[in-house]
């Protein structure tokens, strides 16, 4: 599986990385990107409630990428790159 997918942190509560939070994002609901931000096609709580990503060193495997797609209402399995 093509891996277009962007990892989301989310900084709560926490020292020393605890308490950060990853989601996993389909790069099709970035809707537009500047200067270190980006906008997403898809609201706050459906970033919030995205399949947890445990360890964002570690790629993320085909059961987690197609539920991240699934989870943002996009087809399981991205179309292939032109």
């Amino acid at each position: 599986m093509n891996n277009r997918l962007i990892e989301r942190g989310r900084q709560s509560t926490g020292v020393f990385d605890f308490g950060k939070k990853h989601y996993l994002i389909p790069v099709e609901v970035i809707a537009e990107e500047d200067s270190g931000t980006i906008t997403l096609t898809v609201d706050q709580q459906t970033v919030k409630s995205a399949p947890p990503l445990a360890d964002p060193h570690v790629a993320p495997d085909e059961g987690l990428q197609r539920a991240a797609r699934e989870h943002c209402g996009l087809a399981a399995v991205p179309p292939p790159e032109p």
